[in-house]
C-alpha cells in the first residue's frame, strides 16, 4: 500500500534569528495603527465641527532604518498612511516627537525666514525615561542591557513612585507606561495641559523628581530632609521601604559580603556605628532568627537598631544627620532615576510603544500601573513568537465569523497588551478629547457675533449638530430635540438673508428658499439683525456709520458679507447706521413682497 503524504512542517519563527528580517511581516499583520492614530490624534480623528483635520499630520514620526539610517520628519494624514508607511519602508524602530505648527515634511518652505519661529513645536506630551544602566552601582545580578527578574522591582519601584507623584502631586490623569522592549521604562503624560508645557515647566518636573544626585568621593548623595517632604514620605511608606526590604536588599544581597556592605555602611556619617556593625558581620555569625526573614532583613534590622542608638547619645546636626542617614541609604539605592534630558525638551523623541526592540526582538507593550499587578519583562512577545501564534492560527478553522473578522493583533498574545492600553489609558483619554470639543463648541456657540463677524457657531449633544446661522442639522430626532431647547438662546428666530447671489432664475429661487427665518412676528425679539447682501458698498455699513469701500469687500474673498448688529446697538446708532434693507435688490429684481414687508417691519422695530 501506498505510503500516507506526509504534511510539510509550517515555518517556525525564531527568537534567534534577525528581528529585522521579520518586521515587514510584523507591520503588515499586527502593529496596531489605527490604535496609535486614535491616542495621538486626541479626538482631532472625529468629524466634530471644532476638529482640527491637521492635527496629526503635524505630529513628526522618525524612522530608524536597517543600518542606523534616520529618517526623521515623517508625518501622515491618518491611521492609514501611517500603516502604508510603515510596510513601506519597515523601519527597525519608530519614534515620536512632538505636534509642529506646521508639516514637519514640508518644513523646508517655512524655514530660513528669519525667525526661528516659523517652524517650531506646539505641543508633544510629557515624557519620561528611566533605564536600568542607571542602577549598575545599585544591581549585582546584571550588568549593561541584560535585565532579570532580580533586578527589575527597581523598575516597579521607580513606576509607582513617579505615577503616584504626576496623579497626586501634579493632578495629571492621563498617563501612559511602557516597557522600552529591553532594560527600560517609559512614562507618556497625555493631559491637554501637560502637552503644551514648555521647557522651563518640563524642567521643573523632572526635577521635582530627581532625588538621587549621583556619586562622589564621599559615596551617593541625595538630595532629601528631615522631616521628609510629604511626596518623598509618601513614597517612602507606600513603595521604598517595603520592596526595599522584600526585594532589593534580599535579591542584590546588599549587606552578605564586605564588597557589597561597604557602600552601604559608608553612607553612615559615624565612625563607631560602621565599624561595629561590619565587625558584627565579618564574624560569620548569622544575625536572621529564622527563615521567615532573609539575611539582608535582619543585618538591616541591626543597621537602624545602631544608628537610632548613636543618634540618641548626639544633639543637634549630628542627631539630625545620624537619623536622616537611614532614609538616604534607600532613596540612594532605590529610588527613581530619570534621564531628565529626555524630560526636558519639547522636541525630544521617544520610541513608541508597539515597536519592535531591533536587539530582543520584544514588543514595546503598555504596563498596568496598579500595584497589584506585577509586570514580568521576560514574559513579553516577542515578533516571532507573536508570528508563530498566527500561522497556529491560520491552519485551523476559525470558529465563527466574528472572531475571523477581528484585527490579527486581538487573536493573539498581544491582545492582553492592547487591552491593556485600553482600560488603563485609551478609553478615558479620547472620552475627555471628546468633552473638550464639545465644550468648545458650546463656547463658540455663546460668544456674542461682531460687526463682520462670518464665524459659524455649534452646538453638540450625542451625535446631533445644529449650525448656529446655517441650516445644517444632524442627528436622530430625540438628539435634535434636545439640542434646539438646549441653544434656544443663540438659534437664528428672526435672522434675516437677503440679497444672497447672482441675478439668475435658479440663484435668486434658491435665494428665497434660504431667505427671512421664522416670521416678521419674531424679528421684534430677535436677538441680533443679520443681513447678507451682495459685495456693493452702497448697502453695507460698518458699526460707526463709515462706508465700506468696495476693495475692502471685495479683500472678504467671499461672495456674500454678514453683518451682525445688536438691536440694542442699532437703536444707539439710530441713523448713523443705516442699513438700507428695504432697497437691497437681488439680481436686479426687487425682493419678494413677503420678504420685503418683513424687512421693512424689522427696519421700523430696530429704529424706534
Amino acid at each position: 500500500p501506498m505510503e500516507a503524504e506526509v504534511e510539510a512542517p509550517r515555518q517556525q519563527y525564531s527568537d534567534s534569528g534577525k528581528v529585522h528580517d521579520l518586521m515587514p511581516l510584523y507591520y503588515q499583520r499586527l502593529f496596531p495603527a489605527q490604535e496609535m492614530y486614535k491616542w495621538l490624534a486626541y479626538g482631532n480623528d472625529q468629524k466634530h465641527a471644532q476638529a482640527d483635520g491637521g492635527f496629526f499630520k503635524r505630529r513628526e514620526f522618525c524612522f530608524t532604518l536597517e543600518g542606523d539610517i534616520f529618517c526623521r520628519y515623517q508625518s501622515f494624514k491618518d491611521g492609514n498612511e501611517l500603516a502604508a508607511g510603515l510596510r513601506a519602508r519597515c523601519p527597525a524602530k519608530i519614534d515620536i516627537g512632538p505636534v509642529f505648527n506646521v508639516d514637519p515634511a514640508k518644513r523646508a518652505a517655512y524655514m530660513g525666514l528669519g525667525s526661528d519661529r516659523v517652524f517650531a513645536p506646539t505641543e508633544r506630551e510629557l515624557v519620561f525615561d528611566i533605564d536600568m544602566t542607571d542602577y549598575d552601582d545599585v544591581r549585582t545580578c546584571c550588568g549593561g542591557g541584560d535585565i532579570c527578574r532580580k533586578c527589575w522591582p527597581l523598575m516597579t519601584v521607580a513606576l509607582h513612585i513617579i505615577d503616584a507623584g504626576l496623579r497626586e502631586d501634579f493632578g495629571f490623569e492621563h498617563l501612559l507606561w511602557v516597557y522600552s522592549g529591553r532594560r527600560g521604562i517609559h512614562c507618556w503624560v497625555c493631559d491637554k495641559r501637560a502637552r503644551v508645557m514648555s521647557n522651563e515647566q518640563r524642567s521643573a518636573v523632572a526635577e521635582y523628581f530627581s532625588v538621587y544626585k549621583g556619586n562622589d568621593q564621599l559615596g551617593k548623595r541625595t538630595n532629601i530632609t528631615q522631616p521628609l517632604h510629604p511626596a518623598l514620605q509618601r513614597a517612602w511608606d507606600d513603595v521604598l521601604l517595603k520592596r526595599w526590604l522584600e526585594h532589593v536588599l534580599p535579591q542584590q544581597g546588599l549587606l552578605e559580603t564586605p564588597e557589597k556592605w561597604e557602600g552601604v555602611l559608608a553612607m553612615i556619617p559615624d565612625e563607631g556605628v560602621r565599624a561595629t556593625l561590619e565587625q558584627k558581620w565579618s564574624s560569620g555569625r548569622r544575625a536572621s532568627s529564622g527563615a521567615a526573614e532573609s539575611e539582608g532583613a535582619a543585618r538591616w534590622r541591626q543597621l537602624e537598631n545602631a544608628v537610632r542608638g548613636a543618634a540618641s547619645k548626639r544633639k543637634g546636626l549630628e542627631k539630625l544627620q545620624l537619623e536622616k542617614s537611614v532614609k538616604e541609604i534607600v532613596f540612594a539605592h532605590a529610588y527613581p532615576r530619570l534621564d531628565v534630558e529626555v524630560s526636558k525638551h519639547m522636541n525630544h523623541l521617544l520610541k513608541a510603544p508597539f515597536c519592535v526592540h531591533p536587539k530582543t526582538g520584544r514588543v514595546c507593550v503598555p504596563i498596568d500601573p496598579d500595584p497589584e499587578c506585577e509586570f514580568d519583562p521576560l514574559a513579553v512577545p516577542t515578533v516571532a513568537s507573536l508570528l508563530n501564534e498566527l500561522d497556529a492560527l491560520a491552519a485551523e478553522p476559525a470558529k465563527d465569523k466574528e472572531a475571523a473578522a477581528l484585527p490579527a493583533y486581538e487573536r493573539t498574545s498581544l491582545k492582553r497588551a492592547m487591552d491593556c492600553f485600553r482600560a488603563t489609558f485609551l478609553d478615558s483619554l479620547l472620552k475627555e478629547s471628546k468633552a473638550e470639543l464639545t465644550a468648545k463648541s458650546r463656547e463658540q456657540a455663546t460668544k456674542p457675533t461682531l460687526a463682520g463677524e462670518r464665524e459659524t457657531h455649534t452646538e453638540k449633544v450625542g451625535e446631533a449638530t445644529l449650525g448656529v446661522g446655517t441650516d445644517r442639522v444632524e442627528g436622530n430626532k430625540e438628539e435634535l430635540n434636545e439640542l434646539k431647547k438646549g441653544c434656544a438662546r443663540h438659534t437664528t428666530v428672526g435672522v434675516w438673508q437677503l440679497g444672497a447671489g447672482g441675478g439668475s432664475k435658479a440663484g435668486r429661487r434658491a435665494r428665497e428658499r434660504r431667505q427671512y427665518k421664522g416670521g416678521a412676528a419674531a424679528a421684534e425679539e430677535a436677538p441680533f439683525v443679520s443681513v447678507s447682501t451682495r459685495l456693493v458698498q452702497e448697502h453695507v455699513r460698518d458699526p460707526f456709520g463709515n462706508r465700506k469701500s468696495s476693495a475692502a469687500l471685495r479683500a472678504l474673498e467671499s461672495p456674500l458679507l454678514e453683518v451682525h448688529f445688536e438691536q440694542r446697538v442699532v437703536k444707539e446708532l439710530h441713523e448713523a447706521l443705516v442699513l438700507e434693507i428695504a432697497s437691497v435688490t437681488a439680481g436686479g429684481k426687487p425682493l419678494t413682497p413677503r420678504i420685503a414687508a418683513a424687512s421693512q417691519k424689522a427696519r421700523q422695530s430696530s429704529f424706534e
